[in-house]
């Protein structure tokens, strides 16, 4: 589902970004690692390839090559301006242009991933699913173009936060079909994807990092 118009500001302003670089990635990182920092104890293969879906206007690419040890991101989204500012921006960063790493960005879904089976090292959703409506297709997704030994990195929005009056006015979720915390760990699961530590969820929001069997 695409953003409203108070969505789209929100999450291409600057606070948006500063709360992704230093509260919302070192969250997960904490609790995951570095890309093989759990997933493959004492593995720190060179030539990582992970994905974002959800990527926005890109801000979090740069932070999968700094702080997870990224070589190559794939970084895609719904709608078709964010990518163009994602591009946009990262050519002003000059990042993908040599060291640390090279970049592929898209418009597309994560309902289907042009990649093949068992393709990823990581994939990271920051607060992505809740906007799809069969999110489970999304999770199994996921799933498939992981490694066996990847990770998925996921920060969420549960169903107590997209069902509150305030949030319901402003913001522009599906209604039907949304997750608890306990109904987000159990789909990762049933897709095969193991939490690699104790899930960090609230009233409102999930934190997990989960391993692909």
């Amino acid at each position: 589902m695409r953003l409203n118009t108070f969505e789209t500001k929100l999450v291409s302003h600057p606070v948006r970004g500063w709360w992704q670089r230093f509260y919302e990635v070192p969250k997960l990182k904490r609790l995951g690692g570095e890309i093989f920092g759990l997933a493959s104890p004492g593995n720190s293969r060179p030539g990582s390839h992970v994905l974002e879906v959800g990527c926005g206007k890109g801000a979090g690419i740069p932070l999968l090559f700094s702080q997870f040890g990224a070589e190559f991101v794939d970084a895609f989204d719904f709608d078709e301006a964010m990518v163009a500012q994602a591009s946009q921006r990262l050519q002003r960063l000059k990042v993908g242009q040599g060291p640390p790493g090279e970049i592929g960005l898209w418009k597309g879904s994560v309902m289907e991933i042009p990649k093949p089976d068992a393709h990823y090292d990581a994939v990271f959703a920051f607060n992505v699913l809740h906007h799809v409506e069969d999110w489970q297709k999304g999770v199994k997704e996921i799933a498939r173009v992981l490694k066996p030994g990847g990770k998925f990195y996921a920060h969420e929005s549960l169903r107590e936060f997209i069902h509150h009056p305030i949030i319901r006015r402003a913001m522009n979720h599906p209604m039907e079909n949304r997750f608890d915390g306990e109904g987000f760990v159990n789909a990762l699961k049933a897709a095969d994807l193991q939490p690699v530590h104790p899930v960090n969820k609230g009233r409102y929001f999930v934190w997990v990092v989960s391993a692909r069997e």
